[in-house]
């Protein structure tokens, strides 16, 4: 059956979309992340839901006056849980004591509640485009595939997009996300999405591009929050289909791991050989992330106790974890992240603080945007009642699913889930996220459809 004009329309506009927010790297003379990478991809969300709803609009109401369409719009409006969230997600940036930061961001991340909102309505309008999953398997695994080998220059030392963007904290590989521990958080997106793409089609030749790439980029970040979501995620392929004796998952597993194992060590080796600079991975039996991580968690069930109903707001972590968080814990956090002795001297200085080393004062100002949980993030930034009706909007998603592909589902979008509980939303990767939710939401639902 041939696609209509506004499909074809729709799916081109997707497509555009998902390479830039993957790629797009913008011009400033700082060259700084924030600058080159979040601010465009920023503008870039709010076009494209522009454009959705202004399209949208046309297509569903070209038989209608404007004021035909608003009141037709208005009458058949539902207030759900998701609507409810809104409502008190909106309250609760409005009422931070610091709004303009809860609406728009801190400056490091900028996802602040309307860059939540923006990504709702990118998974929205990927859901409302009624276009067969199929047609984005070529463009996606070009994406993971082209990522991958930025992975791999950087990764054996080569700087491919220097000139576009650098910083002294920039940590390798970074490709066009940024940071390696960012860039981890995007594979742990990508990776496994095949599963459910191809849950309804043989395996081709696309199908292993995708899936071995993002191995292969996934395990040169060495970001442990994303590679166990990855393990996670394949454990639920291979309970998918043991019933079918198909040992492609078990392979997959198995090749996960030397990939892990291996990648690391080898683009290492490759590098030294051809004098370039080597990459400093991270060591998964380290136990200093987790460490911060649960002085960060604490700090934020403080907050929420603290501010129980409407929260302090989003990304306002950083300014207020120093009146939330007891001066012993603050500072041993800041000897954990500086990789300091438990008794080394840190005092407070000006607009940051100062530790001790050989004798002499050395300023520094450590910011934490986030908890580093999402769910302590909800918690903490907008209050009980709203994350728990996010999760009952979830929860009422889920339960229209069709339950003969909800496991393939599962395996392909619990790793980004799982790195969540360790990381936070970052506007060069969860857009990506939400829109795959919205294609796996229609396609849900049409399984659904076929079943009943």
């Amino acid at each position: 059956m041939p696609m209509t004009r506004s499909k074809s329309i729709a799916l081109t506009t997707n497509i555009i979309f998902l390479f830039l927010i993957t790629f797009f790297i913008g011009r400033n003379p700082t060259k700084s992340v924030q600058s080159v990478i979040y601010e465009p991809r920023f503008l870039f969300i709010v076009g494209f839901v522009i454009f959705s709803l202004v399209f949208n609009m046309w297509r569903q109401g070209k038989n209608f006056s404007l004021i035909e369409y608003l009141l037709f719009r208005v009458k058949n409006f539902k207030f759900t849980t998701i609507t409810a969230f809104i409502a008190m997600a909106s309250l609760s940036a409005f009422l931070s004591p610091l709004p303009i930061i809860a609406w728009m961001g801190h400056d490091s991340a900028q996802f602040g509640t309307l860059a939540f909102f923006l990504s709702m309505g990118v998974a929205f309008f990927f859901a409302k485009s009624e276009i067969d999953s199929k047609y984005y398997i070529i463009p996606l695994s070009c994406c993971v595939l082209t990522m991958t080998a930025l992975a791999v220059l950087e990764s054996i030392g080569f700087r491919p997009l220097e000139q576009w963007v650098t910083s002294p904290r920039m940590i390798y590989p970074a490709a066009t996300i940024g940071l390696r521990q960012h860039l981890g958080g995007w594979f742990a997106i990508m990776t496994l999405q095949p599963i459910f793409f191809y849950r309804r089609l043989g395996k081709d030749v696309w199908f292993y591009i995708w899936i071995i790439s993002g191995f292969l980029g996934a395990a040169l970040c060495t970001t442990s929050a994303a590679t166990i979501g990855i393990l996670i995620g394949l454990i639920f392929w291979i309970f998918a289909e043991h019933r079918n004796s198909r040992r492609v998952p078990f392979i997959a597993f198995c090749f996960f791991i030397i990939c892990c194992l291996c990648a690391p060590i080898l683009t290492n080796y490759i590098s030294s050989r051809i004098n370039n600079p080597d990459n400093t991975y991270k060591s998964y039996t380290s136990t200093t992330t987790l460490k911060t991580r649960l002085i960060l968690w604490k700090a934020a069930a403080e907050g929420t106790y603290r501010k129980p109903i409407l929260g302090w707001g989003s990304q306002t972590f950083p300014i207020f974890l120093p009146e939330i968080l007891p001066e012993r814990d603050l500072f041993n956090l800041y000897r954990l992240e500086l990789g300091l002795p438990s008794n080394a001297p840190i005092r407070r200085h000006m607009m940051g603080y100062e530790y001790k080393n050989e004798g002499k004062w050395v300023y520094f100002n450590i910011q934490y945007i986030e908890p580093h949980n999402i769910f302590l993030s909800e918690l903490y930034s907008r209050g009980i009642p709203a994350t728990l009706l996010f999760i009952a909007s979830l929860i009422n998603i889920l339960r229209r699913y069709n339950k003969r592909h909800l496991t393939r589902y599962t395996a392909a979008f619990i790793p980004y889930l799982f790195y969540l509980t360790f990381w936070f939303y970052l506007i060069p990767v969860t857009p990506m996220y939400f829109a795959l939710l919205g294609i796996a939401h229609k396609e849900m639902m049409k399984d659904a459809e076929v079943e009943n």
